[in-house]
């Protein structure tokens, strides 16, 4: 009985037009017509749904006005969605431009950043190197310091490069088959050093003897470095105890990195994940950091086909566990 004649993001219908003998649309006579809005709460006024009868003069039956009113509502909810999902679209395209534009920040500020700290790293282990003229005492103590944060802040900048990475996709690993038991024993060894000059006991529990791995080994033992110095970091007395164990999965293995440390509350276990985030915000903090160590461990533990979780009880310690299969699935 009905004809659609006008739709859209008008207030009026301003296709219909008069003629002599009565009103036409697109050259038909109407005989009636009846109109509603496409209204919500949320956008407002959004435009106009009209139809026209072209037999029948007499008013719209309350029927009529219903049914139509329904379509204008489902109208309404429609073109307000199709609007939302634009903005939606809008507003993701200009946020993945900018972490686009961050990363490759990132990236360029971390190159330039390292070559002249290398140049300072190298040119300090020159001086206390040298034979011919040896420094003082206090000379190559104040040489030592500046030889021991070059090295600090090349860590940092790597980690920051290494987020830039991840975070454009241009984090390539690099996996190989290699001894997973002797990579985590020559870790502790390369920390003993720190966990020494605390009075903590470092040790390594192999609970699987001689296990072949295939995964990146360098990347592997990044988390390890990660997470071991961390445990060092926020324990001041007892031990930290690292072990190597199957997941509960036979194709799986577990390294688990125990200390009895500080502890984290449980309100604060989900955000020590998170980008720049640590425990401890204050400027005061005891413990310095970016707070990307454990951000960058996760993604590289995911990468690995891996996951990563933690039991901890303040004032007592934590536990980091590090599950993933002894061979990883990578692309040619």
């Amino acid at each position: 009985r009905y004809v659609l004649i006008a739709m859209g993001l008008t207030l009026g219908l301003a296709s219909l037009y008069f003629m002599p003998g009565g009103i036409f649309v697109a050259g038909i006579k109407v005989q009636s017509a009846l109109a509603v809005p496409i209204e919500s709460s949320r956008s407002g006024r959004l435009g106009v749904l009209a139809i026209a009868n072209s037999t029948l003069p007499n008013a719209p039956s309350r029927e009529d006005i219903n049914l139509l009113g329904s379509f204008g509502v489902q109208a309404a909810i429609a073109i307000g969605n199709a609007q939302l999902i634009n903005q939606i679209e809008a507003q993701n395209a200009q946020l993945l431009e900018a972490t686009q534009l961050k990363s490759q920040f990132l990236t360029n500020i971390s190159h330039e950043l390292r070559t002249p700290m290398n140049a300072i790293i190298g040119f300090s282990q020159v001086l206390l190197r040298q034979r011919k003229d040896p420094l003082t005492e206090n000379q190559a103590d104040m040489v030592e310091r500046i030889l021991r944060n070059g090295r600090t802040l090349l860590e940092l900048i790597n980690d920051i490069l290494d987020l830039a990475k991840i975070e454009s996709g241009r984090m390539d690993l690099q996996p190989e088959n290699f001894h997973l038991d002797e990579l985590i024993h020559h870790t502790c060894e390369s920390l003993q050093p720190l966990a020494s000059a605390k009075s903590l006991e470092l040790s390594f529990q192999n609970h699987l003897g001689r296990v072949t791995a295939f995964h990146d080994p360098l990347r592997l033992r990044q988390i390890l470095t990660n997470l071991i110095g961390n445990a060092i970091k926020f324990t001041d007395q007892g031990e930290v105890r690292v072990e190597l164990r199957l997941a509960d999965s036979p194709d799986q293995c577990l390294i688990a990195v125990h200390d009895t440390g500080i502890g984290i509350a449980p309100e604060h276990q989900k955000a020590i994940f998170e980008q720049f985030r640590q425990v401890d915000q204050s400027t005061t903090r005891k413990h310095s950091g970016t707070g990307l160590g454990l951000a960058i461990t996760q993604q590289l533990v995911m990468m690995m086909q891996g996951k990563i979780y933690l039991q901890s009880e303040l004032g007592k310690g934590s536990s980091f566990f590090v599950a993933f299969p002894l061979k990883g699935n990578y692309p040619d």
